[in-house]
């Protein structure tokens, strides 16, 4: 036969035709000949890899939620997703300390110290933004203050935020987030 089997994810509720339109934009069609069983299977699996994914997820965000945070592990949380690395100035004061010039040993451990200004911004936030009291004191929340940050605060527009978000450095701190709530998670 000519007709064909279509498969997508959809944020969208289908309620017409407009809304299946847009809905299919993006999938895979599989037209009935042959080896469209293991086309189909494929599919298959591949749609039970993603409910996998997903509910590894959530046990990964049940978990940061039950991971309480203080104020001290907070910004230690935070400066680790959105500090600066620091290596360079290690070894312009372990130099400077041999050197015994401590005038400038003081000067690169105070630009050494220096917080990021987002570290600040995302404390602030981690009380006051919308959600943060449902996500409680604890590592989710920490989470969730970050990525409200990237997706709402941080840049200059809506669209910088967007194309960051998608395919810029706010992508990779989201990742960064989940890598080092995942750390912290794993050291208990």
């Amino acid at each position: 036969g000519g007709r064909a089997v279509w498969v997508s994810f959809t944020h969208i509720r289908l309620t017409c035709a407009n809304t299946l339109a847009a809905a299919t934009i993006d999938g895979v069609s599989i037209v009935h000949r042959r080896g469209v069983e293991s086309a189909l299977l494929s599919v298959r699996d591949t749609i039970r890899l993603g409910q996998r994914t997903f509910e590894a997820s959530i046990e990964q965000f049940k978990a940061m939620r039950r991971h309480g945070v203080t104020s001290d592990s907070l910004r230690k949380y935070i400066k680790a997703v959105v500090g600066r690395d620091t290596r360079d100035l290690d070894a312009l004061i372990a130099a400077a300390t041999e050197a015994q010039d401590y005038v400038e040993v003081n000067k690169l451990q105070e630009e050494k110290d220096k917080e990021p200004r987002a570290v600040q911004q995302i404390i602030d936030g981690f009380d006051a933004w919308i959600g943060q009291k449902e996500a409680g004191d604890n590592l989710w929340g920490a989470y969730n203050a970050v990525t409200y940050w990237l997706e709402h605060e941080r840049g200059r527009s809506d669209d910088t935020r967007l194309h960051s978000s998608w395919f810029g450095t706010s992508k990779g701190l989201r990742q960064k987030a989940h890598n080092e709530a995942m750390k912290l998670i794993a050291k208990g």
